[in-house]
């Protein structure tokens, strides 16, 4: 099993529609929550191989309009 966790810059005030989009998108959201700070939302993908989750962010995640930026973290270990 694979899991990554994004964090994302949206535009302001456009976080509950970048969320929305996410959740539309990808069938890989596992948990998606919406924070204060640097960044407006984490995200959390599960998928079966690093490979699906790879397609997902370069295929699709990065398409959505009002982010700004993401960062991603692989996890390791639990």
């Amino acid at each position: 099993m694979a899991i990554l966790f994004v964090l994302i810059k949206c535009q302001i005030g456009f976080e509950k529609v970048v969320k929305s989009s996410i959740e539309k998108i990808s069938r890989l959201v596992d948990r998606i929550d919406i924070v204060s700070g640097e960044y407006d939302l984490i995200v959390r993908f599960r998928a079966e191989t690093n490979g699906e989750l790879q397609r997902m962010v370069l295929g699709k995640l990065r398409n959505i309009p009002n982010i700004i930026q993401t960062v991603s973290l692989t996890e390791i270990e639990t």
